[in-house]
């Protein structure tokens, strides 16, 4: 055996080198000799493996005495009897270290000791894990002085998460929208599973865990809502109704799991388009919203009578049935029927919407449909929906332009806000568009880049919050006299900011952040259930508009 050799019983070799190479590296010899610094003098160790008897010699029987070793284990030098210090036996003491810190240098370190860990649940055998009364106030309940409403408000919410429940039903109790701002604590709700006990779980009784939270706040004072209800992703089923609710804020898209909205009896014309995309990415989004809501539709004449359009769609409904039986007749012999029926009848004009229905319920049955199918968005922000599918585009207004201040361009079409205006809709059929002004009105100069002075007023709102400043605080630092189009970035931002919400809002073509809104108009679509529900669309620039809005569709409808 060579002399260099390290004896396959002998102990690893310790070194303070960096991260090991890999898990084997450190049983392998290494040429650096390690000397851990000690407080102690190096302990005596027997060994049977000393370099001088690295041999068969040393494991024969009867052996005479037992070579020793001074000095640490991970030590490579010589052996003691080999030394100048000869076999001079160590004496022994408890504050030797034996190579692993164990604290028994006799050195004051307790302080460096970590701290014993305790259970907050008291499984360690104690019981001083923090009750319910003990949690810390921020965790349950909002800082500062709390209403006699919103005290309630937090009671009922943090009663129903002590039993997990899915159900929350704040009806009739006079809350307005600082009221409902814990109403984020439900994101901690976690679905209840059923005790399969000791038999074998069933087929499907492994289930998510994901809850399917029914709010309701229904029959109160809400009027703007609060951010912190759109946090609540889980919510499937939201009741709004009887609330003073004027428009719904952008953030509605992040409840991606909403199947039930109801929003009757509110003071809501419209609805965001965001809630549109909602609807799209899912499908089985139902809108509540005719009972008592005054939704901005075409004006009806007041001698028109309901019941003849009724009796008008139950006899189409029965022709297109019969011709549909027949398996040789296409969608092409439904629409011309459709289209001879609508053309005969003198109310034709309000009978549009019913037709271009119709059209679209055509599109749903490929196996009726002798062309291909195609998608019911016109224009480049319309949601990607094909034909079949749901939600679907019928309608639009013009488009309204607006300056930098957000006033009404001259020329330019006003954006109707109740149903007493008088405004026009262009409804895009399979014969052409309907409704189609005279003139399209659109500026000029579409520029997409913003004044200078809107860029300075955007960059302060966007960063005053790390100064801690409010936007009355950026009115003082600009000072008088005030620019006209500062004061109304400033003030519509404030107006935004006010729910809790931020003061930009997003630009539903291209996506960027907003004050004041430069374009508008909207749009009806078929959501679901053949009900007709206006939507509004706001951009950021006169460039945002869309193409196919700035000019007249190519093809109007003109009546046989």
């Amino acid at each position: 055996m060579e002399d260099d050799a390290v004896p396959p019983s002998s102990p690893p070799h310790a070194t303070t080198a960096g991260p090991l190479d890999s898990p084997f590296t450190f049983f392998e010899p290494r040429d650096i000799t390690c000397s851990p610094k000690s407080s102690s003098p190096p302990p005596l160790f027997s060994s049977d493996d000393s370099r001088e008897s690295a041999d068969i010699s040393n494991y024969e029987s009867p052996r005479i005495f037992k070579n020793k070793r001074k000095g640490g284990w991970w030590d490579s030098s010589e052996p003691a009897h080999s030394s100048p210090l000869g076999v001079k036996k160590a004496r022994m003491t408890r504050n030797y270290d034996s190579g692993v810190y164990m604290m028994s240098d006799a050195s004051e370190s307790s302080e460096y000791l970590p701290v014993q860990h305790k259970s907050p649940f008291g499984l360690d055998g104690t019981d001083e894990s923090p009750s319910l009364d003990e949690t810390p106030a921020p965790a349950r309940l909002p800082k500062g002085p709390m209403t006699k409403d919103e005290h309630v408000f937090c009671d009922n919410i943090y009663e129903g998460l002590d039993r997990n429940s899915e159900n929350y039903d704040f009806s009739f109790c006079n809350l307005q929208d600082q009221d409902i701002q814990r109403i984020g604590a439900l994101t901690s709700v976690i679905k209840n599973v059923p005790d399969p006990g000791d038999e074998i779980p069933a087929e499907g009784q492994y289930r998510s865990l994901v809850p399917e939270l029914y709010v309701t706040l229904r029959n109160n004072n809400l009027r703007h809502l609060t951010p912190a209800l759109f946090d609540v992703t889980n919510i499937t089923c939201l009741i709004l109704s009887n609330n003073d609710i004027e428009e719904l804020p952008s953030e509605v898209r992040q409840l991606s799991n909403l199947r039930e909205l109801n929003v009757s009896n509110t003071l809501l014309r419209w609805l965001p388009f965001e809630l549109l995309e909602l609807q799209v990415s899912d499908g089985k989004l139902e809108i509540l919203g005719d009972s008592g809501v005054s939704w901005l539709v075409p004006k009806v004449p007041q001698d028109f009578d309901s019941q003849i359009i009724g009796g008008l769609v139950d006899e189409l409904t029965r022709d297109f049935t019969s011709i549909m039986d027949d398996p040789s007749l296409t969608a092409t012999h439904y629409l011309k029927r459709l289209h001879q029926l609508i053309d005969a009848d003198p109310n034709r004009e309000q009978l549009l919407w019913h037709m271009r229905r119709f059209e679209l319920w055509v599109k749903e049955c490929p196996a009726r449909t002798d062309e291909p199918l195609e998608r019911t968005g016109l224009f480049s922000h319309h949601p990607s929906v094909k034909a079949g599918q749901i939600p679907k585009y019928l309608a639009r207004t013009p488009v309204s332009y607006f300056d930098k201040t957000g006033i009404l361009l001259k020329g330019s079409p006003i954006s109707p806000s109740s149903n007493s205006d008088d405004f026009e809709i262009i409804t895009n059929t399979d014969r052409g568009a309907h409704g189609v002004p005279s003139s399209i009105f659109a500026p000029s100069d579409l520029k997409h880049v913003n004044s200078l002075s809107t860029m300075a007023v955007h960059t302060a709102l966007r960063h005053r919050h790390h100064e801690d400043l409010s936007i009355s605080d950026l009115r003082e630092h600009i000072g008088e006299p005030l620019p006209r189009e500062a004061r109304v970035l400033l003030d519509q931002a404030e107006r935004h900011d006010f729910a809790g919400f931020g003061a930009f809002r997003k630009c539903h073509v291209c996506h960027r952040e907003y004050v004041v809104a430069r374009a508008e108009w909207l749009e009806w679509w078929i959501p679901r259930f053949w009900s007709v529900y206006p939507y509004k669309v706001k951009v950021c620039s006169w460039s945002c508009v869309p193409d196919g809005m700035r000019k007249k569709p190519e093809k109007e409808l003109n009546w046989q």
